[in-house]
């Protein structure tokens, strides 16, 4: 019996290890608060050409992050997926010699008396208990697993947007830079006819 709590304790350790792990899903956000910071640096700028060089620079950096961004998010995907399997076959180890053990058990108090009986019936009350509280913690861990893969795909979302907004940024500019030189050239053509009426 000693050996049967040791092991749910053991069990219900590793959980918690991996619950840390999903700590590491924060330094996304810190990610998306450096394109924030871009974002309001080309907002608050008074200077063209100087909006346009730091655009440029910063769209390729945007690009940067992005991609080592889904690296990250594909990284945290394969670590739970792999940890999801250990922690399930993990439990379904240890239901499996919960169940052997209790086979033990019964098998042994047929060989007694009603006083096991009685003892039997506290084994399975607490059995139960620790039954339930194992599958309490997995449903934590699914819970905590489908809130992670929704924030995921709000990041996902969010950068797409975002990268299809300075895109259209972009060409904005780039429209910009041809039309100013063009309409320079045409005011001067009209300055000078008007200089010669």
């Amino acid at each position: 019996m000693e050996n049967l709590l040791k092991k749910v304790e053991e069990l219900l350790k590793n959980m918690n290890d991996f619950q840390k792990k999903l700590s590491y899903i924060d330094s996304v956000r810190d990610d998306a608060d450096k394109i924030h910071k871009m974002q309001e640096a080309i907002d608050k700028s008074d200077n063209f050409w100087k909006v346009f060089n730091e655009f440029n620079e910063n769209f390729n950096n945007y690009k940067e992050l992005y991609s080592e961004t889904n690296k990250r998010i594909e990284n945290i995907n394969k670590i739970l997926n792999e940890e999801t399997k250990k922690i399930n076959n993990f439990i379904r180890a240890e239901i499996n010699n919960i169940n052997n053990e209790t086979k033990n058990i019964k098998n042994e108090i047929n060989l007694n008396n009603g006083n096991i009986n009685k003892e039997f019936e506290n084994l399975n009350l607490k059995i139960e208990k620790l039954y339930n509280d194992i599958n309490e913690e997995k449903n934590k861990l699914n819970n905590n697993i489908i809130k992670l893969s929704k924030k995921i795909k709000n990041i996902d979302f969010e950068f797409t947007a975002k990268i299809n907004k300075l895109e259209n940024a972009n060409k904005k500019l780039f429209f910009l830079c041809i039309s100013l030189p063009i309409a320079s050239f045409l005011l001067i053509i009209l300055l000078n006819y008007l200089k010669i009426i």
